[in-house]
């Protein structure tokens, strides 16, 4: 698609150092330019690991009560801790393996990944609200565990089963009877 201006045929080289990460010498830019995945990981593990201790300091101002009787900071410091744990985590491990590779080609997507199973997942998130009111907590986080441990991640169906029987039951008596929370009954009664 010629225009006729003079700078258009530079267009593409252009953006090829754009995205490089370079001006001078493309080929310098895209080894030294780019940010590796392990790079990454450790930004956003810095970045996350910022905001939990903005959480942290944010939540010890407010008062944070007992375990028994929580108040407004408890469970946004437990939130920070287990977000700052988490992103100090992520951070060793990416440097880990930053260290361990020297050159290895960055795959974007995995090659399994499909456009079924992100379709799948999206269909489970958006049903799970509906299935709740209409079959109660238990049965639909039973539904929900079981589809994505059997079809997007494929296990046994012993295995897909008993994760789902035990996720459903774990969480019923967090919510339930740790937590007091009351979810619609549904149909079911459960």
């Amino acid at each position: 698609m010629q225009s006729g201006r003079k700078g258009d045929s530079h267009l593409p080289s252009f953006l090829t150092l754009l995205a490089s990460g370079s001006s001078a010498n493309p080929e310098r830019g895209r080894r030294e330019g780019m940010m590796t995945p392990e790079t990454k990981d450790q930004l956003s593990s810095l970045v996350g690991f910022t905001f939990s201790v903005v959480f942290c300091f944010a939540s010890i101002r407010q008062s944070l009560g007992t375990l028994h009787q929580p108040d407004s900071g408890l469970f946004p410091l437990f939130g920070g801790v287990c977000l700052g744990s988490l992103c100090l985590i992520n951070f060793i491990s990416a440097t880990r393996k930053k260290r361990s590779s020297t050159s290895r080609k960055w795959e974007p997507l995995k090659s399994d990944t499909t456009w079924k199973n992100i379709f799948i997942t999206l269909g489970v998130l958006f049903a799970f609200p509906l299935l709740l009111n209409l079959i109660g907590f238990a049965p639909a986080i039973f539904l929900f565990f079981l589809i994505l441990l059997r079809f997007i991640e494929p296990q046994r169906w012993s295995i897909s089963l008993g994760g789902s029987a035990a996720g459903a039951i774990i969480l019923y008596l967090i919510f339930q009877h740790w937590l007091k929370i009351r979810f619609p009954t549904g149909l079911l009664g459960l």
